[in-house]
């Protein structure tokens, strides 16, 4: 069993890993980025960033937005730019989110997470 993703327009210009936020009717989880030959995707939306980097271990909430809008492989779904490299929305075609933008962590103390995030986890291949 496939499970969903979403392939981003080559105009959204995402560094791979990086972890981004990605509303879901209204309600903020977390997305990593990946890249293959074809360009960038996400491929799931989770609870918390540490989540996001592991997602074997979190529910994939981008999986139950698409079983509860009936959204199968090839379908269209509106991806809005609410704060680039930020925050993205994803819709269904003619409906309406009002979304609400989070304050962002200051740069010094994200650069220091980070750090720290990238010293103690391991790196898995495939």
């Amino acid at each position: 069993m496939h499970r969903p993703y979403l392939r981003l327009p080559d105009q959204i210009e995402l560094s791979p890993e990086v972890v981004i936020r990605l509303s879901l009717d209204g309600t903020q989880y977390f997305t990593h980025v990946q890249s293959d030959r074809d360009g960038s995707y996400i491929g799931g939306a989770y609870d918390n960033k540490r989540i996001a980097r592991t997602p074997t271990e979190g529910k994939n909430r981008l999986e139950e937005w698409c079983d509860t809008h009936e959204c199968r492989p090839g379908d269209v779904v509106e991806l809005d730019i609410v704060s680039p490299s930020f925050l993205y929305g994803m819709r269904e075609p003619g409906k309406r989110q009002i979304y609400t933008v989070p304050s962002r962590p200051e740069k010094s103390l994200q650069d220091i997470a980070t750090k720290f995030h990238d010293s103690w986890t391991p790196m898995m291949s495939f």
